[in-house]
């Protein structure tokens, strides 16, 4: 490929920065990934093994889904600019 960058969206697209898992830029992503995985699992189980289980998954996953955007949008409405400033409380 003479050694260009070839990426799913695009050709010749130099990569951004990288992130670690320790960058805390990361960290306010965790609590709603967490607790909309988790309440999707339960969901799944609670879920009546009559029906199929890729019916089952995917109304896991939308329930899922509307959860995380759900606590994604608490937590974008409950920060300001002065949080992002001051490093969103963290250290």
């Amino acid at each position: 490929m003479g050694g260009a960058n070839i990426l799913c969206c695009g050709a010749g697209l130099e990569p951004g920065p990288t992130r670690h898992v320790d960058d805390p830029s990361l960290v306010p992503l965790a609590p709603p990934a967490l607790g909309s995985t988790l309440l999707a699992i339960l969901v799944y189980v609670a879920l009546p093994e009559a029906w199929a289980a890729n019916s089952r998954l995917l109304t896991a996953c939308d329930i899922e889904v509307v959860c995380y955007l759900a606590l994604a949008g608490i937590m974008a409405a409950r920060s300001s600019t002065e949080d992002a400033a001051a490093g969103g409380g963290r250290g």
